[in-house]
């Protein structure tokens, strides 16, 4: 992010400086002693080239009972719109068991 240009980064009215100071106080929270304690069904989606993520999708999955991990193969960051289909699938069967 801090590499990027201001015109990247910046949007919506929110400063580069403003993103970067969300995304550092992002990065240094620690939530996962309290994953044990979330009892609501849970779906983690995430895309196979979204390699940032997909070890923190695991640990999220891994550490709230039951939740369930799903990898949409082939997209990254956004696949909610790289694979819409696969994503709406996915999200829709997981709110048809759960509802």
């Amino acid at each position: 992010m801090r590499v990027l240009p201001v015109s990247v980064v910046s949007s919506g009215g929110v400063s580069k400086r403003q993103m970067l100071a969300v995304v550092d106080a992002v990065a240094k929270t620690e939530l996962s002693d309290e994953l044990a304690s979330i009892a609501a069904p849970t779906l983690v989606l995430c895309g196979s080239k979204d390699r940032v993520n997909l070890p923190a999708a695991r640990a999220f999955a891994g550490g709230i009972p039951d939740a369930e991990l799903r990898i949409i193969e082939g997209a990254g960051h956004q696949s909610n719109t790289q694979a819409p289909e696969r994503f709406s699938a996915i999200l829709n069967a997981f709110l048809s068991r759960t509802a």
